[in-house]
């Protein structure tokens, strides 16, 4: 049994007691992590919109709204010419 710390009687971890070297696996799962959470950071940045580009946004969900709306018109005339002659 490995050694037990103060009341918790927890063993630690042998590279916390002895000073040994990190178990390799442990090691690529904490550069993996801290890789990952680089390539947060990164895609954060990428993913920063512009003004720009949010009134370009904007614009195109303004003409969708008005080509609908110009569709709908000339549907709701079509179909009352339709019925009263």
């Amino acid at each position: 049994m490995g050694h037990l710390r103060g009341a918790d009687r927890h063993p630690l971890p042998a590279r916390e007691h002895h000073g040994l070297r990190k178990d390799p696996a442990q090691a690529n799962i904490e550069q993996a992590a801290e890789a990952h959470e680089e390539g947060h950071a990164e895609a954060a940045a990428e993913q920063a919109v512009t003004p720009l580009e949010l009134f370009f946004d904007l614009v195109f969900v303004f003409a969708i709204t008005q080509v609908t709306q110009f569709i709908a018109d000339y549907a709701r005339g079509r179909l009352r010419a339709a019925m009263h002659g």
